[in-house]
């Protein structure tokens, strides 16, 4: 039974680093000041990983760093962790990556991917390599309009209203492949450590593309992992008003998962309501 424990865990990890930066940072760096977020992540009710994020982004650039890490008891089951950082520049409101590194660390080792879009087009380096299988597929995934996480949440930053809840964004890490589906599914009030007030629920999809394996893959398209992401509407000295995450909830391989503010800071100060 305890195998089988950390096998669910080990198995959550890549999928929730995705998505958990896609929940917890969806729209919050869209501003001049800086932002500075931390949750802590539970995964089947236990205090298992700690995600932490800053980003700065000037009118026509940005820049941002996260990582992602277990913790406490965990430990002893998730032995991956991630550090992402990110820069590119913006034309009018969008988001046009520079360079985007993601190092996963396990056991003493590590993957490090770096992607560049030199001309618009993503070309990318991994240690150790892709294998020649997993690198054509991912050049033939690579069509069309490829950001990666972080920019990707640059982007739905600067879009107008509550449009970065909804449609499809193909994302590559460096590492796998995948399409993040948006979709808006009403409001309500929230009451969390951070903030007090109205949220926005966006519910964010995970379809895996190319570099995972088939079989995980297969399993991935027959049972997506969704989340739902409570974002605020908070006052900005600087845009006005931006949207930046008080919680998320979801699902992954039958186990229950929610990622919760314990830090957020915007410019300096707590998050407050815009129009309150």
């Amino acid at each position: 039974m305890t195998f089988m424990f950390a096998k669910s865990f080990e198995s959550l990890v890549p999928a929730a680093a995705g998505a958990v930066l896609l929940a917890a940072l969806a729209a919050s760096p869209a501003l001049a000041e800086k932002v500075e977020m931390r949750f802590g992540v539970d995964i089947g009710g236990m205090n298992a990983m700690s995600l932490s994020f800053t980003g700065d982004m000037k009118r026509d650039s940005y820049s941002g760093r996260a990582s992602l890490a277990p913790r406490g008891f965990a430990k002893m089951f998730i032995k991956k962790s991630f550090d992402l950082s990110v820069s590119g520049r913006f034309n009018g409101d969008r988001a046009l990556p520079g360079r985007f590194t993601m190092v996963i660390r396990k056991k003493g080792k590590r993957k490090t991917a770096t992607v560049r879009w030199p001309g618009g087009r993503p070309v990318w380096e991994r240690t150790p390599p892709h294998g020649a299988g997993e690198r054509r597929a991912i050049a033939r995934a690579l069509r069309g309009r490829v950001l990666d996480p972080l920019s990707m949440l640059f982007h739905f930053a600067r879009a107008k209203g509550t449009d970065f809840c909804k449609g499809r964004v193909r994302i590559f890490d460096g590492h796998d492949v995948y399409d993040i589906v948006a979709r808006k599914l009403g409001s309500r009030n929230a009451r969390t450590a951070v903030y007090r007030g109205p949220v926005l629920l966006c519910q964010l999809t995970y379809v895996p593309v190319a570099g995972q394996s088939e079989k995980k893959r297969r399993r991935r398209l027959a049972d997506p992992p969704v989340y739902t992401t409570w974002l605020a509407r908070v006052k900005s000295a600087t845009v006005g008003s931006l949207y930046v995450p008080v919680r998320v909830d979801g699902r992954f391989d039958g186990r229950n998962f929610s990622a919760r503010p314990k830090k957020a800071l915007l410019g300096g100060r707590p998050l407050r309501p815009a129009g309150g």
